[in-house]
């Protein structure tokens, strides 16, 4: 084993380095107050491994979908939450903006969907969100590099569009029957995850995986019209069960310049991610 000041690095150019990561850091967070401010919603995503995938100020791209399952929970008795799933597809870019250090945008198209949501309906009715437009915003990092492993920090934060949906059906006979109206929104839903992450490069096969925790809420409303009555509004804030998850993933070389990459993740539920990659400085060599 050998220290990071042996894999290349001397006490000057890691303050540099840190410079460099406090300032990547930072510009995460602002970016993620100022979308959090605008109302937008989010939810975990592919976390990836800790090392970058491109060379020192080279830029890497990829594409990817990532299956989403969760469940949730309400401070409202009068709501019903259920189990969340979402499809994602995204492109993301990378950028290693420091040695052993890299900064990823995320851009893509996710849906929404909550089994049974309507109890108030005979039968129960899901809800189901189209598809709307999402943002990721991370950072991934080494602190420490060995030459067949390594270990570092993952800070992700995920912001998908409002999710809205509205039908007609038959309310339960204990509810008065009839026909009613119900339109749901969720809106301002906010996750963001925090970890370390273990890399270890096993010959072309790369092996990763860690802990991390999360912080998931989100302000649901729902409106109830029965047919001839007064309207009836419910507001409550619903979280994410749990703050604790874990991860695994591995990455498999396709080639000079692409690779495939899967993982598995475990928060309330169990989620899970395929994506390609392709690193543009090994066109230069």
């Amino acid at each position: 084993m050998r220290s990071i000041l042996t894999a290349g690095l001397t006490y000057e150019n890691m303050w540099d380095i840190a410079i460099a990561g406090m300032k990547g850091l930072v510009a995460v967070v602002v970016v993620v107050s100022v979308l959090c401010s605008a109302g937008v919603s989010s939810a975990s995503q592919d976390l990836g491994q800790p090392a970058p995938l491109g060379r020192l100020h080279e830029f890497s791209w990829g594409l990817g979908y990532h299956n989403y399952k969760s469940e949730w929970q309400t401070d409202d008795e009068d709501m019903v939450t259920g189990t969340l799933k979402q499809s994602n597809y995204w492109i993301q870019v990378y950028y290693t903006f420091a040695e052993n250090w890299s900064f990823y945008s995320r851009f893509g198209v996710g849906n929404l969907k909550i089994d049974t949501l309507f109890t108030q309906l005979d039968p129960p009715k899901d809800f189901e969100g189209d598809y709307g437009f999402n943002l990721t915003l991370g950072i991934n990092g080494l602190l420490y590099r060995a030459p067949s492993w390594g270990i570092g920090p993952i800070l992700q934060a995920n912001f998908y569009a409002d999710y809205e949906t509205e039908l007609d059906g038959e309310l339960r006979e204990d509810l008065g029957g009839g026909t009613a109206k119900i339109l749901a929104r969720y809106q301002g839903w906010r996750d963001i995850n925090l970890g370390v992450a273990l890399q270890v490069d096993a010959g072309p096969l790369v092996l990763y995986g860690g802990g991390f925790g999360y912080w998931t809420t989100a302000d649901g409303h729902v409106e109830i019209k029965p047919l001839g009555q007064n309207l009836e509004r419910h507001k409550a804030t619903v979280d994410e069960k749990g703050n604790f998850g874990g991860y695994l993933g591995a990455r498999i070389p396709m080639g000079k310049a692409w690779s495939f990459h899967a993982e598995g993740q475990y928060k309330s539920d169990f989620s899970f991610s395929v994506a390609i990659s392709q690193q543009l400085s090994a066109y230069f060599d």
